[in-house]
């Protein structure tokens, strides 16, 4: 059940991720940002971070999807990063996410797939909120 549960959270950020990106609305490139923007831009930040850890996170526990999380982050970097600040910022955070679950999950166990269910969580609910800022 956990695994059909898994991967249904998987598919909805996928698709949300495709939802986000097919809008082309970015915020992150503004020096002066507006209340919706500067929450637009943390959102995309943490999105940034939750896919670094799912990516990681899914690789210690034997997830079939290889690359897919590092091509999802290169897909909304594509559309969102206005610049190379913006870009560098955005794979910063994702690195720094993926070393660190890297550090702490050297391989799976209970605790890991805890925490992977709560990225997936979050970042379903991250993507959520971004493709409905996106369309307003």
């Amino acid at each position: 059940m956990t695994t059909i549960r898994q991967n249904l959270r998987l598919c909805v950020i996928s698709v949300l991720l495709l939802f986000i990106s097919s809008t082309g609305a970015s915020a992150a490139g503004s020096s002066l940002l507006t209340g919706k923007q500067a929450s637009y831009r943390a959102d995309m930040v943490r999105l940034a971070e939750v896919l670094g850890a799912v990516h990681l996170l899914r690789e210690r526990c034997g997830g079939r999807e290889g690359q897919m999380w590092r091509r999802k982050m290169l897909e909304m970097l594509d559309i969102e990063a206005s610049g190379k600040k913006d870009r560098d910022m955005l794979v910063n955070h994702f690195n720094k996410s993926y070393y660190a679950m890297r550090v702490n999950h050297s391989r799976c166990s209970m605790r890991t797939i805890s925490e992977m269910n709560a990225y997936i969580d979050e970042g379903a609910a991250v993507a959520g909120r971004l493709a409905r800022a996106a369309h307003q």
